[in-house]
């Protein structure tokens, strides 16, 4: 998604385009709460490398957004997703409001099946975030 002002962006300080920003812009993670054997140590890890991979992916498909999102305080939100299918759908949801995900999986013990661990979802704007995890609760 390319725009008109990213053209001046690289030649003006940040703080001049913090006029233009609305909404306040988020970066959402989603954690499995069904997975047991995950210490608190590892989820925040797998935490971690979502939120960077999340803003390199937005960085290379959406530069406004990963811009705004680090002019209105980067913030960053923890919720958990109770099952397979609402972590699915989740990550369906993002696809048709064309907001970028990450997705961070680790592979089982038996090597043969990799589990999906964290989806981070955004930086987007929060009001097109609270439809897609508005329902989940903070982790």
């Amino acid at each position: 998604m390319r725009c008109e002002y990213d053209a001046y962006i690289h030649d003006a300080p940040i703080k001049q385009f913090s006029h233009w920003i609305r909404p306040n812009y988020k970066l959402v993670l989603v954690v499995r709460s069904d997975l047991r054997n995950r210490t608190r140590a590892q989820i925040a890890t797998h935490c971690s490398s979502a939120s960077i991979l999340a803003v390199e992916n937005s960085f290379h498909n959406s530069k406004l957004s990963s811009l705004f999102w680090r002019i209105t305080g980067q913030t960053k939100v923890v919720v958990k997703a109770n099952s397979v299918s609402e972590f699915q759908r989740i990550c369906n949801e993002a696809s048709k409001r064309n907001v970028c995900t990450s997705l961070i999986k680790e592979r089982s013990n038996d090597k043969s099946i990799d589990e999906s661990i964290v989806l981070a979802v955004g930086p987007a704007p929060d009001s097109i975030l609270h439809h897609i995890t508005g329902n989940l609760k903070l982790y």
